[in-house]
């Protein structure tokens, strides 16, 4: 649906994911927060989902002093997880290794930058145009990442990025497959 991209401060940066740090690496994130707070406060993270480790990450989090900049919402509606992305400016996954999170297409179609971990299948789904990648484990590339991205949030066209992330839609995956089957049938 369409609505109007959030602008101003605190930036929304939205997070998705279990809560399973060998693949997900949400420690890894949450001091990558803790590293962009020296630099800046003029933002605010929210964390959905719940898993094996959510509830040392939430404690992590409280350790390194995270109270007031990072959220953690536990497992949401899918109404809720899409009210909180559509009032996100950022989306970003640190993950060690994946395959091609669901998370990043939603983020896609709604027109929402991603800043995501070169691993897996996500080269494929993030460019210049939508988002940058980082290095899988490497903290300081994260925080120095985010950072840049923040500053150059205008930089990012909502409409671009909603265009790129059409091609998850119903419609397009729908036209694929038929093509795909249509294609294997008459060869």
């Amino acid at each position: 649906k369409p609505y109007p991209r959030p602008t101003g401060k605190p930036i929304e940066i939205a997070h998705v994911s279990c809560f399973e740090n060998k693949s997900k690496n949400i420690k890894g994130l949450l001091r990558s927060i803790k590293e962009l707070s020296s630099l800046r406060f003029d933002f605010h993270v929210t964390m959905i989902g719940t898993g094996i480790d959510f509830d040392q990450d939430v404690a992590y989090a409280k350790q390194l002093g995270l109270s007031s900049l990072v959220t953690f919402t536990g497992e949401l509606p899918p109404e809720q997880v899409c009210q909180t992305l559509q009032s996100s400016q950022l989306f970003v996954l640190f993950s060690n290794y994946e395959n091609a999170p669901v998370v990043i297409s939603e983020s896609l179609a709604m027109g929402i930058p991603v800043l995501a971990t070169n691993v897996g299948g996500i080269p494929e789904m993030v460019n210049s145009d939508c988002g940058r990648l980082v290095s899988a484990g490497n903290e300081q590339e994260l925080t120095k990442t985010l950072n840049e991205m923040m500053d150059q949030l205008s930089q990012y066209e909502s409409e671009k990025i909603k265009a790129l992330g059409h091609k998850y839609s119903f419609e397009e995956v729908g036209q694929t497959l038929i093509k795909i089957y249509k294609d294997a049938i008459f060869e």
